[in-house]
């Protein structure tokens, strides 16, 4: 079923402007090629009669030159045209470093008897631990950013980078809104076009710890390199019980994977309308899909139906996410990546914050994904 969505899609928009790209390296082939048409020219005028010193000579050499020039210049225009665009490579980072409260057993926490008092321990710990990683993405997205991570906090770490957090309030049936999703980009590597908020509400199988919202906050970029535009969003799509699921389990009132799925299905939908409307090259997805393909196959098939290349498992093979009581670890954070015209290619590299959820010296419950997305001819 399809999750009711409450969408925020006031962009500001100012795309003016050509696009500007690269200029290729000068063919060595095509000034063979235009230097052979330019000496058969000349075999031609002197086996014709010409002398090398009378006037016709002179302009005949004049000729060969720019014969010799415009068959280059026409052969250099034609394998510019098709000679596929070189790669083009964009760092990415997702992460949902948990709640204050998952924090509370972490060394640095100790003599914390709340969540408030645990934000500024938290943000010294993301500084000694995973800060670097941040600065070196070009893109990073963040679920459950809360008050510990706040875009304010993360200008001020990382002053190379601009963050958007999703706007906190009330919503439907009284269901608060407060800061979940966040999106950060290099100022240096990418212009601002718009932003806007996708936010679900109210949560199926609401109770009194499950009455917040969730969100996707997104911004539409442009490259400055390629004048690509480029759409980031961070997801935080809603979970089930995965143990009930690794268990064949069901229950009435539960969520179900349903629910995620509708609100994907319904992020999905408008990201192909923004990317038709806005003119985008390429969307990019870093998100807490809150289920592995094993638990919840349906919601990856949403994503490659759509021709997204989502990030495999971390080559650690030890999953993003474990809880008591799942059976072993699983991987619910991913990058999936689509582009117009092309099929990206997605790397994963080892978390950052290896194992953040059994590290004692980890700052949350979730291991953040790092991936390297590959467009153009790579190989």
């Amino acid at each position: 079923m399809s999750a009711p969505i409450i969408a925020g899609y006031n962009f500001t928009l100012s795309v003016e402007g050509q696009r500007e790209f690269a200029g290729t390296v000068r063919s060595v082939r095509s000034r063979r090629i235009a230097f052979g048409v330019a000496t058969l020219v000349a075999a031609l005028l002197v086996g014709g009669g010409l002398h090398f010193d009378s006037p016709a000579m002179m302009w005949s050499g004049v000729a060969v030159v720019v014969v010799e020039g415009m068959v280059y210049f026409a052969l250099k225009k034609v394998r510019e045209r098709c000679k596929p665009a070189p790669p083009h490579l964009y760092r990415c980072i997702t992460h949902n470093p948990g709640v204050s409260g998952w924090c509370l057993n972490k060394p640095w926490a100790q003599g914390c008897r709340s969540g408030k008092e645990v934000v500024k321990p938290r943000q010294e710990q993301f500084k000694r631990t995973i800060l670097s990683h941040y600065v070196e993405a070009d893109l990073a997205a963040i679920q459950e950013s809360g008050t510990a991570f706040p875009d304010t906090f993360l200008r001020e770490a990382i002053p190379s980078h601009e963050f958007c957090q999703n706007p906190v309030g009330i919503g439907e049936a009284e269901s608060t809104i407060e800061a979940d999703t966040l999106v950060g980009w290099n100022k240096e590597k990418f212009t601002l076009l718009g932003k806007g908020t996708i936010t679900y509400r109210p949560l199926v199988g609401q109770t009194k710890d499950r009455n917040v919202s969730l969100s996707s906050q997104f911004v539409l970029l442009r490259d400055k390199e390629t004048g690509k535009n480029v759409i980031f969003i961070s997801a935080h799509i809603d979970g089930f019980h995965l143990v009930d699921a690794e268990r064949g389990a069901t229950g009435s009132g539960k969520p179900t994977t349903e629910t995620g799925d509708g609100q994907l299905s319904e992020i999905i939908h408008y990201l192909k309308q923004a990317a038709d409307k806005y003119d985008v090259d390429q969307v990019i997805i870093g998100m807490d899909a809150n289920c592995d393909p094993s638990l919840g196959p349906s919601r990856f098939d949403i994503l490659r139906r759509a021709g997204y290349v989502v990030s495999s498992t971390p080559p650690n093979t030890k999953g993003t996410f474990w809880d008591g009581g799942l059976r072993r670890p699983i991987t619910m954070d991913y990058i999936a990546c689509w582009a117009r015209g092309d099929t990206p290619t997605v790397i994963t590299h080892n978390s950052p914050d290896e194992l953040t959820y059994e590290n004692p010296e980890g700052i949350g419950d979730h291991t953040a994904i790092c991936v390297a997305i590959y467009s153009g001819a790579l190989f």
